[in-house]
């Protein structure tokens, strides 16, 4: 991989963006509102600002789980992947240290100490409403403000999902930036994301499954048939008036001409 300006521009992308993704989590968490859902929101409007901002530069993947789930599609070749995750785990371990200057103190452990498969499920499932998100981005060529709402609101719905039986992070990097660092908050969103890319790749996003449009295009052409047959209808029910107005026209004319004789 040759080292160009625009590579090194989206690894740069991919470190700021997981750092201020990480800072999101931690400002919002350690807050006096720290709900699960004015998290969610906050890191919402953050993946949007990501996608805007950084976006055209590197996919603003911001998410080692997500980076995995597009290589499974080829949507990424291995080592800018390999990359891309490298400089995202550095993004959230700076991000950590910079909170942890802010607020002077440094921040305990998040994570529980024992594996619990239901912190495994929650991240899985909440990853898959994210991916599934992204993967709709991807495949179906939004424009740059729809995209950027639905990879936000994709991430918002999945944290609100993921928190009733874990801390709702759904991201390997930014576990690891709040100290909630385990096999759980790691395995599970990997998990996710693949099932996630995939069913949306090769379900959803297929050519011959695209069944609604093609009934839409069905209905359209035959709402055009309907209307020309209408109109042929019409035009043919109009010729019989006007020869009958041509008939009467010409007996007018033949009693006048004997009126005149």
């Amino acid at each position: 991989m040759n080292f160009t300006k625009p590579k090194i521009a989206a690894l740069l992308a991919e470190f700021l963006g997981t750092g201020f993704l990480t800072l999101v989590f931690l400002s919002v968490s350690n807050s006096s509102v720290g709900l699960p859902y004015f998290t969610a929101i906050a890191v919402g409007l953050l993946v949007s600002m990501a996608a805007l901002a950084i976006g055209p530069i590197s996919g603003a993947h911001i998410n080692p789980a997500v980076t995995f789930a597009k290589w499974t599609v080829r949507k990424i070749d291995t080592l800018q992947g390999i990359l891309y995750i490298a400089f995202q785990v550095l993004g959230a371990i700076a991000a950590l240290r910079l909170f942890e200057y802010f607020v002077g103190k440094s921040l305990p452990a998040m994570a529980a100490r024992n594996f619990e498969w239901r912190t495994l499920v929650a991240e899985a499932v909440g990853t898959l409403v994210l991916t599934i998100g992204v993967a709709a981005a991807i495949y179906n060529d939004y424009d740059r403000l729809t995209n950027a709402a639905v990879k936000g609101m994709s991430y918002m719905l999945g944290i609100v999902i993921a928190s009733v039986a874990a801390n709702g992070i759904l991201n390997p990097a930014v576990a690891l930036g709040l100290h909630s660092f385990s096999r759980a908050y790691w395995i599970g969103p990997l998990v996710g994301a693949i099932v996630g890319m995939n069913v949306y790749t090769y379900i959803f996003a297929a050519r011959e499954n695209i069944v609604p449009l093609t009934f839409r295009r069905n209905r359209v052409k035959n709402a055009e048939a309907s209307s020309v047959t209408t109109k042929v209808k019409s035009t043919a029910a109009a010729k019989p008036a006007g020869r009958a107005s041509s008939a009467t026209k010409s007996t007018k004319a033949k009693t006048t001409a004997k009126k005149k004789r």
